[in-house]
């Protein structure tokens, strides 16, 4: 596997405290949760969960499991895990927030298990893109600027759309490349909330 890109607490930190209201949390817990997707087997041959989307489902159970946030707990499993797709060059469907919820929800409660939505996320891995670039796409302050963007833009997506790219591989993109996704990102979840993974209202 290609080198994946992983959450950091800083990471976490700035992107809920711009998306959620309340976002206080625990930061030794919230470290335990962002510790599981990088998980090895016992003999450390191999990640414990080894493709992209099982480590986006383990972080959102480890999450609902763990409870690092004071609030909305499940909300946020679901956010990071999308956020975390995303950065590894995966993205899910548009959800019914309903279903999302009701899938997490009753992992919370024991009623469906880790696998149920690790299940759940494969089924619903997008095979296009949600978020319009060319309308997300951040703008420079000067024509110099949105060239960069303009350029880093083509190559995001000239790469998303390698043909040889292996199936639910993650994408490695450059520093500026990386630099514009995130910043695409951000737009796109201020204009229309979870764009790429279905919003779930609190608990």
């Amino acid at each position: 596997m290609n080198s994946v890109a992983y959450l950091s607490a800083d990471d976490v930190i700035e992107s809920c405290s711009e998306h959620f209201a309340d976002s206080e949390m625990d930061l030794s817990l919230l470290d335990y949760c962002l510790l599981q997707p990088r998980r090895r087997t016992q003999d450390d041959k191999g990640d414990l969960y080894p493709t992209i989307v099982n480590k986006a489902a383990i972080l959102a159970v480890a999450i609902i499991d763990n409870k690092p946030f004071r609030a909305q707990n499940v909300a946020i499993a679901h956010y990071l895990a999308t956020v975390f797709l995303l950065m590894n060059g995966r993205q899910l469907q548009k959800l019914d927030a309903d279903e999302v919820r009701t899938l997490l929800r009753g992992y919370a409660s024991g009623t469906k298990t880790a696998e149920d939505v690790n299940q759940y996320y494969y089924a619903h891995l997008s095979q296009g893109l949600l978020v319009d670039p060319w309308v997300h796409a951040p703008r420079g302050n000067d024509a110099a600027e949105q060239i960069v963007a303009m350029q880093a833009m083509k190559s995001i997506f000239g790469k998303m759309q390698d043909q040889n790219h292996p199936r639910g591989e993650p994408i490695a993109l450059s520093e500026p490349e990386a630099d514009f996704f995130t910043a695409m990102l951000a737009n796109a979840l201020a204009d229309s909330g979870y764009v790429m993974g279905g919003d779930i209202p609190p608990e």
